[in-house]
């Protein structure tokens, strides 16, 4: 059998499905917005989700790379 050598297999990258992503952030602000009977006013929404991509970049710039 083997001699205690091992093998150079590497785990496979999991990367991210950022179509699926976006569809699913969607579906959770259509979702938030209907539960509350549609009261916000659709500026602020794109004001906070601007606001929260906006953080999400940031804090991925200061990641360090690998």
């Amino acid at each position: 059998m083997s001699d205690g050598a091992r093998t150079s297999r590497s785990a496979p990258k999991r990367r991210t499905d950022i179509p699926l992503l976006v569809a699913g952030l969607c579906t959770l602000t259509v979702s938030a917005y209907v539960f509350v009977d549609g009261s916000w006013d659709v500026q602020w929404l794109l004001a906070l989700a601007a606001v929260v991509l906006g953080v999400g970049m940031l804090v991925a710039s200061l990641r360090p790379r690998r």
